[in-house]
């Protein structure tokens, strides 16, 4: 009996000892989670990506990494506010951190963008005096700043009616909504101010007692839709936005005109939520549009240059390698037309961007807003225009400027300015004595006062005292639109000019009497004449050199012009502007329509240099959904197609077949996704291309369109050889007279594109700009269309309904229509609200009024519009989280990207890393293109002028098991380790229990 307890009692004990040692083995394959910041999770998911088992140790290994890499990344200094714990106080803070601080002892205020008139004062230390004869403002900061507290200490200097002072917070100036903090000397108030383009709204005020001459400390705090003001450290204001609260955007002060100083500034300091970069810029593919080139006449070595939209390149190699040199130069679209140097001083360049001059003193390290210039009608000075330095005057600088704004019904001409401090400041002729648009600008060599400039309409026209007088100087003119005007500085009678029209045939002119009279100059090529000549250049070290651009030739001329060579520029095409090197005449540099090109033989030979050139404009991605780390890219700017295979690091140019010269837009690209080797690719006027070998070939497939504007190409999920095309006409979208309706729509081809034909019954002769196929139903398509809205089709094509409902204007433009693939029925679509704008010369053209996204769960039959960011301007890009469907992205042509992780209910701005210039004015963000890898990990974007941006997304679901230890900020245990314990426990009670009934049993035997 006692024998038969015993083997019981050894069998539970084995029992308990198995089951809490499986237990112990698995809580030791699930260690609990360590408790570590959410960048060190995010840190640790991307690094795990490149193991295939991640062991307890490894992943100790890595997270040990993680911190190191965190802590050297992270700002340097973190500021915990204290806790305000009365119901209308700011919320918790800690963790918050220094996103920006200035005390002005450095007294160039670099942080800032200053337009207008301020100086550093002593004031026992270092302050920012504000005011004077310009009106006053200053910005700082990025757009992508969300919840922070200003904190600042203010002295008013006046109290009449032109002290007045905001301070603007949560600025969007692309879309010119702000809040304004006012402090008003003269109304003895402060007011809280919420402008929504030139409409305000006071949300609230109140009284304040300035004191002249006395400092007072004041703090605004942001926090969600709330907002709070203290002085002095008293609470003055709390208040919660009501309608369409702003929720970030950068900071700035402003004054109106002042004719004095009004007020110090000094402490100004920023704290908040530090948001660290999401999105990685590649930089790649190198290359892009450039537009101007200058050479270093003192370092042949430092080149720089303009790319559109993508501002300012330099080189300190001659050319061989290129970084960014555009800090501090705040234009909104990165947009700089024009660039001018020093002659006498090289370090000192000018650019005129989209927001006006620029003038740096470094070559180019940091670019300042110039602020003192004055208009006749104090217009703001910005746009096209040009400079021209005095060769012989290092002092004198003239601006001319192109307008041609109609006002009133007069046409207003450009300006022309001089300055006589190196371009520090300018001054402007009146209207009534120079009225007309500059396109070109030289100045003497010997004399200052004479300047030749070239106009838009009315010729060449020139001054011999400095802009104070003028006289026409077209004798021998065929033309009076001038592209170009250059003085042989050896020989200042001899001249040349290109004159024609700007938009078709341009010429060479030459003048031997210093512009008294000109002379065409025939140039031929192969026996035909140039009739594009788009640049002259004279070499400074050699004037009996000149050289002439013309399309993708290069004309030299030994002897002043008298005789012509010709050669192609082989591999550029599209040349813009050519630089002659001053010590080395035969080293050229030619900015074209992909980037540069360099001869060192005087054009013999040439050399594409394009290293460290990151100015592509993309429209259009497409990533590999079998291997993520391949991904195409679709130029807008004349490259072709470029392809990665490692992730965007590195590009080549796929583009064998895709046509000869500059290749126009590549509006879309499309992979087939039952094959990744077979691609097709939508190019602007050349129609479609089929590639069956990843891209490294293409050959035209363009059979039975009636159109070569294909906006977009699907393929079945289920059959590769059944495909649609959206065609589009975008010549006037509101004269449907200029259009061939029967040449735009919907095309299908049922043998993989060798034949196309049109299904567009029921479309209203509408341009199709988007297409969409169902995931699992090939006859089901949706069509997005410009002024028609969007339609759907159930037939394959054959017909087509309207399905509109819920739309607020059915003849928008509707740019993106994208499928849940996971809930057929869900959709998104991208939808533009446009309308006439009448531009100069009486062209009519479309201008979008805003963007928005509206979503249907019913397959297209209604539509309910999302809450979208209102500033946004154009959707782009539509883009489903294919492993998570709740997830939606959004690009858009300004201010960004946004993402939704409730399935489109609420939207962030996700553009951190992205931004063109996160400490600029403005901060538009052009992201034209958008795709993801199939297992949602990698979203790539694209857009205008920066090439390609990736984020990794990996992580964010493969770290849920950590990052549930930092959101409860308590170690959790593993439930293993309970069972383990648990069963110990019961067995040591069971053994002990066991024992005191055998003890009970023997005294009782």
């Amino acid at each position: 009996m006692f024998t038969a307890r015993v083997s019981k009692f050894r069998f539970l004990t084995l029992a308990f000892v198995s089951a809490a040692i499986l237990a112990a083995q698995n809580s030791l394959a699930h260690p609990t989670p360590e408790i570590i910041s959410p960048e060190v999770a995010e840190c640790f998911g991307q690094s795990s990506r490149k193991y295939e088992e991640i062991t307890p140790a490894l992943e100790k290994s890595l997270i040990a990494e993680c911190k190191e890499k965190v802590k050297t990344l992270a700002p340097p200094e973190e500021v915990k506010v204290e806790v305000e714990r009365e119901t209308s106080g700011p919320p918790v803070a800690s963790g918050w951190q220094t996103l920006f601080s200035d005390d002005f002892e450095k007294s160039l205020a670099l942080s800032w963008n200053f337009f207008g008139d301020w100086s550093i004062k002593k004031d026992n230390t270092n302050v920012l005096e504000i005011g004077g004869e310009q009106p006053f403002y200053t910005s700082a900061g990025a757009e992508s700043w969300t919840d922070y507290k200003l904190s600042f200490k203010y002295k008013p200097l006046k109290d009449d009616e032109t002290a007045n002072l905001r301070i603007k917070f949560r600025i969007d100036w692309s879309h010119n909504i702000y809040y304004s903090f006012k402090l008003s000397p003269v109304e003895k108030q402060l007011i809280l101010e919420k402008f929504t383009g030139e409409k305000a709204m006071v949300l609230q005020q109140a009284p304040f007692e300035f004191q002249l001459d006395s400092w007072k400390n004041f703090e605004i705090t942001a926090a969600e839709d709330k907002i709070w003001v203290f002085a002095d450290g008293i609470p003055v204001m709390s208040l919660k936005d009501p309608e369409n609260p702003l929720l970030f955007g950068r900071i700035g002060i402003e004054a109106e005109f002042t004719k004095a100083p009004i007020a110090r500034i000094d402490d100004f300091k920023i704290i908040g939520v530090f948001e660290k970069p999401t999105w990685e810029h590649l930089g790649a593919p190198f290359g892009g549009k450039v537009a101007k080139i200058l050479i270093d006449p003192q370092n042949p070595n430092n080149v720089l240059l303009t790319s559109e939209h993508a501002s300012v390149y330099k080189s300190t190699d001659g050319g061989k390698t290129w970084k960014s040199a555009f800090k501090g130069l705040n234009t909104v679209d990165l947009l700089v037309k024009s660039l001018a140097m020093s002659p006498r001083d090289s370090k000192i360049v000018l650019a005129m961007s989209s927001d006006g001059p620029y003038r740096t003193i470094d070559q180019g390290e940091v670019w300042r807003k110039m602020s003192k210039i004055t208009s006749p009608d104090n217009s703001v000075v910005r746009g096209s225009g040009r400079f021209a330095f005095s060769p012989s005057d290092p002092n004198r600088v003239y601006m001319g400027t192109d307008r041609d704004i109609e006002e009133d019904g007069v046409t207003q001409g450009g300006l022309f300015l001089k300055s006589e401090d190196a371009g520090a400041s300018f001054t402007t002729q009146p209207a009534a004595i120079f009225n007309k648009n500059v396109r070109s600008m030289t100045v003497h060599p010997a004399n200052p006062d004479i300047v030749f400039v070239g106009t838009k309409h009315e010729g060449i026209w020139k001054t011999a005292d400095g802009g104070g007088t003028w006289q026409e100087k077209n004798n021998g003119l065929d033309y009076k639109e001038i592209a170009a005007v250059e003085i042989n500085p050896a020989n200042p009678s001899q001249m040349f000019a290109v004159a024609g029209q700007l938009s078709d045939q341009k010429f060479l002119y030459k003048s031997n009497d210093a512009g008294e009279s000109w002379q065409k100059t025939a140039i031929s090529f192969e026996g035909e004449e140039v009739k594009d000549v788009v640049m002259v250049k004279i070499a400074s070290s050699n004037p009996s050199l000149v050289y002439v651009v013309s399309g993708n030739k290069l004309f030299v001329s030994k002897d002043g012009g008298g005789s012509w060579q010709g050669q192609e520029i082989i591999g550029a095409y599209g040349v813009f502007d050519i630089a002659v090197d001053p010590a080395n005449p035969d080293k050229l540099i030619v900015g074209y329509y992909n980037g540069v090109m360099i001869t060192e033989d005087g054009g013999n030979t040439w050399q594409r240099s394009v290293q460290g050139l990151g100015a592509h404009g993309i429209i259009s991605l497409a990533v590999d959904q079998t291997d993520p780390a391949i991904v195409y890219a679709g130029d807008w700017s004349y490259g072709g197609v470029h392809k990665s295979t490692d992730y965007g690091k590195t590009w080549t140019d796929v583009n064998s077949g895709l046509g000869e010269g500059a290749i126009p837009n590549v509006q879309d690209l499309t992979i087939d996704p039952n094959d990744s080797q077979i691609l097709y690719a939508a190019i602007h006027d050349r129609g479609i291309f089929k590639s069956t070998n990843g891209g490294t070939s293409w050959q035209s497939a363009n059979n039975g369109l009636t159109s070569l504007n294909i906006a977009q190409v699907i393929v079945s999920p289920s059959d590769s050889n059944l495909l649609y095309a959206a065609a589009t006409e975008r010549v006037n979208y509101f004269d449907k007279s200029e259009q061939d309706s029967a040449s735009y729509g919907v095309f299908k081809s049922t043998n993989g594109g060798n034949q196309w034909t049109r299904v567009s019954t029921g479309l209203q002769e509408a341009s199709v700009q988007t297409i969409a196929l169902h995931p699992s139903n090939s006859n089901i398509i949706y069509a997005g269309t410009a002024l028609n809205g969007l339609f759907k089709s159930t037939d394959g094509g054959a017909t087509w309904q309207a399905k509109n409902n819920g739309f607020e204007n059915g003849d928008d433009y509707t740019q993106a229509i994208v499928i849940n693939p996971q809930n057929p029925n869900e959709l998104y679509a991208g939808i533009d609200q446009i309308y006439k704008s009448r531009w100069q010369e009486a062209r009519t053209e479309f201008v979008t009024s805003g963007g928005a996204v509206y979503k249907s769960i019913d397959g297209g039959e209604s539509w309910q519009k999302l809450n979208l960011d209102k500033r946004v301007a154009t959707v782009e890009k539509i883009t489903i989280d294919p492993v998570n469907p709740s997830t939606v992205y959004v690009s858009t042509h300004s201010p960004g990207v946004y993402k939704s992780i409730d399935n489109g209910k609420t939207w962030k701005p996700m553009n951190m890393g992205m931004l063109y210039l996160e400490d600029t004015y403005g901060g538009h963000n052009y992201v034209f293109a958008m795709d993801i890898s199939s297992d949602g990990q990698v979203l790539y974007a694209g857009g205008c002028g920066r090439g390609v941006f990736r984020t990794e997304l990996a992580g964010q679901r493969d770290l849920e098991r950590i990052l549930e230890g930092t959101e409860s900020k308590k170690a959790k245990i593993s439930p293993y380790l309970v069972i383990a314990a648990s069963l110990i426990i019961l067995f040591v009670a069971a053994v002990i229990g066991y024992i005191v009934y055998l003890r009970k049993r023997r005294i009782k035997d």
